[in-house]
């Protein structure tokens, strides 16, 4: 937990906070913290929510503009068989089938947020009552501690902290694992992963200004410089680096590495081949994946 000592002063804090309020004067800083607090519980859910309806609305407007495309060919053509018309039926069947189960995924975040609702009215209640008090800031500070921890990475310590009190529902096991696939292969060298991640939250970073996906791309053209494939990383330049104005000093930066070549000792040039520039990069991609799924950095 050292590496990442603010984060976990900010846990303490807002627990400090919750306690200065317990002789009845609620700090301006207390309610800070909690409205913080709540605003963060309902905020992941809620984007999930965001997330998964704009997903279903792509789908369903991709496929059926296909579908109608098909229908139209089939009216035109007199000859067609019944096969083509088989063959629609079933792409629409399956089109139903994918928006029935986007209806299950999003009733489930709609209870997730009801469910969080409800625990914040409750833990609410709690603070305003002097006998609950105490109960709700240490059942607080167990939360926002298993929270720290999943998003650390100590997931067995979290889960045990979280079902010991109780607070399994109102933390987000099952995202945050889910992301974790990506991170991991980037620590072993594999872009991929993250690249995928990074398509499929385009235009969340896009907004955001990120260049995540251009950091990845040059990281990959280094690999290639240093295996010594230098048509291919020139190829790949071309192709994923070349086209974004703002990426420019990187790109000829990154071309001039490619004909000094991996064993340089000029700067900046050396620090691309760095082995270090791997765990920066990682350590970009978990910072700006977090923001990215609504979680606290």
């Amino acid at each position: 937990a050292s590496k990442r000592q603010p984060q976990y002063m900010n846990v303490n804090d807002n627990i400090s906070g919750g306690a200065a309020s317990i002789d009845g004067r609620t700090t301006p800083h207390s309610r800070m913290a909690r409205q913080a607090d709540a605003h963060q519980m309902l905020r992941v859910p809620a984007e999930q929510l965001a997330q998964t309806c704009r997903k279903q609305h792509k789908l369903v407007e991709k496929e059926l503009n296909s579908a109608m495309g098909e229908i139209h060919e089939v009216l035109k053509d007199r000859h067609a068989g019944s096969s083509s018309m088989n063959g629609l039926v079933d792409r629409l069947q399956s089109l139903k089938r994918k928006v029935e189960d986007g209806q299950v995924q999003e009733d489930e975040l709609l209870q997730r947020c009801r469910m969080r609702l409800d625990y914040l009215q409750n833990m609410h209640e709690r603070d305003a009552n002097p006998k609950n008090r105490d109960s709700a800031q240490t059942e607080r500070l167990q939360r926002l501690v298993a929270d720290y921890l999943l998003r650390e990475g100590y997931d067995n310590s979290a889960r045990c902290l979280a079902e010991g009190a109780g607070l399994e529902r109102y933390l987000d096991f099952e995202l945050v694992l889910a992301s974790r696939d990506a991170l991991a292969a980037l620590r072993a060298r594999d872009c991929e992963p993250a690249l995928a991640w990074c398509a499929e939250h385009r235009a969340k970073l896009k907004k955001a200004g990120s260049t995540l996906e251009l950091q990845l791309r040059l990281q990959q053209f280094v690999e290639l410089v240093r295996a010594g494939r230098a048509v291919e990383a020139l190829s790949h330049a071309r192709r994923h680096l070349s086209s974004v104005a703002e990426f420019e000093p990187q790109l000829r930066l990154a071309m001039t590495s490619l004909a000094l070549g991996p064993a340089t000792c000029a700067a900046p040039y050396a620090q691309l081949f760095d082995e270090g520039a791997w765990e920066r990069l990682a350590a970009l991609f978990h910072e700006q994946q977090l923001a990215a799924l609504a979680m606290p950095a």
